[in-house]
């Protein structure tokens, strides 16, 4: 199995061998030779078919010196095809002798582990005490811890109770109801202060307001139109003539004086004029 052609014919038996029913192990080796002679077993293809077979596969090529590619993947490596054979194949003698080598030394490791068992079992059973007296002491501690638990509940209960009661002598003193009575009446006494303000307040700020009104009246242009003065104004841009110097000749105005409806400067009756001519005083 070399040449060419070797590893190709390797890698296709080795696939169609893993297809067959009732293979159980596949051997795949040659006799010795040189490097050259073996080079079939180095190859990618032969690795790639010996890892993907599903049966298990022993490499067996060459002498016991020689080391191929096929050695590492394959499931096992013999030395050589015959020594696969001999691994594969073992003397029936040879089989049943190590079976009864394997059966004795199964069965004085048993003996070992019963009487290191049964020895430690007769440790233990000395050393146990009554389940009797073990109960009884666990008895009486349970008793003892029952007792001061009660103890420490009663004067916990104590406690909570003089808590609560002095909790409801303050929350009786700060009865929201008396509370809010006592706030009501304080609020209605301030109300009350307020009102007589308010109406204190009124009285006056309504004689200050008549006042100013009268004053403001006095001053009102329509009560001084109403007098029998006028109002000037240019017409070229609304502005109050107040003297002579402020018109040229020439120059169109406006002269507002009071009438009967009138009630704002902007509803005054409107005489129009030119200036014919100013002469100051």
């Amino acid at each position: 199995m070399q040449g060419e052609d070797a590893a190709a014919d390797v890698a296709t038996a080795i696939r169609m061998l893993g297809k067959v029913p009732g293979v159980d192990v596949i051997i795949v080796g040659r006799g010795g030779g040189s490097i050259e002679d073996l080079w079939a077993f180095n190859e990618e293809r032969v690795a790639r078919a010996i890892v993907a077979c599903p049966v298990p596969v022993v490499s067996a090529v060459g002498h016991e010196v020689d080391f191929t590619i096929a050695d590492f993947v394959a499931d096992f490596r013999a030395p050589t095809p015959s020594a696969a054979a001999e691994k594969l194949a073992p003397v029936l003698a040879d089989l049943e002798l190590s079976l009864g080598a394997a059966e004795r030394r199964l069965s004085k490791a048993l003996e070992r582990q019963i009487l290191a068992g049964r020895t430690r079992f007769h440790r233990l059973a000395v050393r146990l005490a009554d389940p009797r007296r073990i109960l009884g002491r666990h008895q009486m501690r349970l008793a003892d811890d029952t007792e001061r638990m009660s103890r420490v509940i009663r004067r916990s209960i104590r406690s909570h109770q003089a808590q609560l009661q002095a909790l409801e002598e303050r929350l009786d003193r700060q009865d929201p109801r008396k509370r809010l009575a006592q706030t009501w009446q304080q609020l209605n006494k301030l109300a009350e202060r307020l009102r007589a303000r308010a109406r204190h307040r009124s009285a006056t700020d309504r004689r200050h307001f008549n006042k100013l009104e009268t004053q403001l009246e006095a001053l009102s242009p329509l009560r001084v139109l109403a007098r029998g003065y006028s109002v000037t104004f240019k017409r070229s841009d609304g502005s109050v003539v107040r003297q002579a110097a402020d018109v040229g000749v020439g120059e169109e105005i406006a002269i507002r004086v009071a009438g009967a409806a009138c009630e704002r400067l902007t509803e005054c009756e409107e005489i129009d004029a030119r200036v014919t001519g100013t002469r100051p005083r």
